[in-house]
């Protein structure tokens, strides 16, 4: 999954020319930017506590833009991304929000109507991959689960194969 959040972020900035992009993780008490098109290096983690944006986008499930007047632009965000005018796209699995893609434009203004159609199909599309890659470990984790569960059986059958088994029965 980390593989797949930094290219998202590149191919965001790349591929469709945006100049910042970055995938923050859900968490109880605020997200976690964990990639971005440029390195941010560690975890950055911002506080849920002034994130209207954030919140409206998990709310309504939706991509958000933010402006002066509605939907200021969140002060963490604002700093990482360089621009008061981002946009804000959902990352569905499992019925839920689990991350947020953020992107700021090359130039001044608020993002068009084409680049929030834009984002939004990419979330979209990105939430399905986020899914899949998470049902694909989970699989793996389950058949890792049963081989070892198999290989214990099989080592307690040849400790009852290899018991010795008395059939003289002694009387009192």
């Amino acid at each position: 999954l980390q593989g797949l959040g930094r290219q998202a972020c590149t191919e965001l900035c790349d591929a469709f020319g945006f100049a910042n992009a970055l995938l923050s993780f859900v968490e109880d008490d605020g997200f976690v930017v964990e990639e971005s098109d440029h390195c941010i290096g560690a975890p950055t983690v911002i506080r849920r506590r002034g994130c209207v944006a954030e919140r409206h986008c998990i709310r309504l499930r939706d991509t958000i833009r933010t402006n002066q007047d509605d939907v200021p632009a969140s002060p963490g965000y604002r700093d990482l991304l360089g621009s008061v005018d981002y946009l804000v796209a959902p990352v569905i699995a499992e019925s839920r929000v689990v991350a947020l893609l953020h992107v700021s434009r090359r130039s001044e203004g608020a993002p068009c109507a084409r680049e929030i159609d834009l984002l939004d199909t990419f979330a979209s599309a990105y939430s399905l991959l986020h899914e899949r890659m998470l049902n694909t470990e989970r699989v793996q984790q389950q058949r890792t689960s049963i081989a070892r569960a198999a290989a214990r059986l099989t080592e307690e059958a040849d400790r009852i194969a290899a018991a010795a088994i008395s059939l003289d029965v002694e009387y009192l």
